[in-house]
């Protein structure tokens, strides 16, 4: 429907966001997978995060860090190019768990990876705990630290800083 539409250009490059959950069957992932390439989608971006699986569950994350290996196997063996999400700022999350992330996704080989600042929207869970005083949020300069972290190392790492935190890799690299 999208291509007869016109709204799939063969000559754009098509994302769709894939959370970790959807490579718990293998089967079922090559499959829309390969219905994505069909249509034109030849890029995806998957919600990584972040390497300690202890941050994972305190921000209410349904998978663990241990899909990525396989995760990126697939990806690569479908013919897809790969963006990771990884989050920064998070309650908790100390500069060298933030390392450890940054040095996991650099090792997985994406062609990008996108950082994000936790931001805690009114209304959530999370909104409510902080406003009580339950939980406390990362100073600024622990998370404009960790932001910088990230500069340093995904730029050491053949990473090229684009707006908005977007890294990415020359192509060829």
């Amino acid at each position: 429907h999208l291509r007869a539409c016109g709204y799939l250009n063969p000559a754009a490059l098509g994302t769709l966001e894939l959370h970790p959950e959807f490579f718990a069957d293998g089967a079922a992932a090559v499959h829309f997978l390969r219905v994505l390439r069909r249509y034109g989608l030849n890029r995806v971006s998957v919600g990584y995060q972040a390497s300690n699986d202890d941050l994972l569950r305190a921000t209410k994350r349904r998978h663990d860090s241990g899909f990525l290996a396989g995760a990126m196997a697939l990806l690569r063996a479908e013919g897809f190019m790969v963006n990771l999400d990884l989050m920064y700022g998070l309650v908790g999350q100390p500069a060298t768990a933030w390392a450890a992330t940054l040095a996991d996704a650099v090792a997985a080989a994406p062609d990008s990876i996108s950082t994000y600042f936790l931001f805690v929207d009114r209304g959530t869970g999370l909104y409510e705990r902080v406003r009580r005083g339950a939980v406390v949020l990362p100073t600024h300069r622990a998370a404009q630290t960790q932001h910088l972290m990230a500069q340093l190392y995904l730029e050491a790492n053949g990473y090229h800083d684009l707006p908005n935190d977007f890294w990415a890799r020359d192509v060829g690299d």
